[in-house]
């Protein structure tokens, strides 16, 4: 797993199919365990990334995460599934 924190976000990229996105205006987040997730060490992901000041970009074989650091809204983050999808 690696985290990416900033003042009010925290990015963890679990796996390198699964994300979790949290934001908070006052900056605290919960890390007690929840119902769902008992055991969070997930291993260690693989994955390229590109932080600036202003921009974070998280790339693994299955997603590409684009983030204008800033508050969580479509114009600031959006991520693109990398491969073929059909139902």
């Amino acid at each position: 797993m690696k985290i990416f924190k900033g003042e009010f976000y925290r990015i963890s990229v679990l796996t390198d199919k699964l994300v979790r996105l949290e934001y908070s205006q006052t900056g605290s987040f919960e890390d007690r365990t929840t119902q769902l997730i008992y055991n969070r060490d997930f291993g260690q992901v693989s994955l390229d990334y590109i932080e600036t000041s202003n921009v974070l970009d998280i790339m693994t074989d299955y997603f590409h995460l684009h983030f204008n650091k800033g508050e969580f809204n479509a114009e600031n983050l959006f991520i693109e599934l990398k491969g073929n999808f059909a139902v």
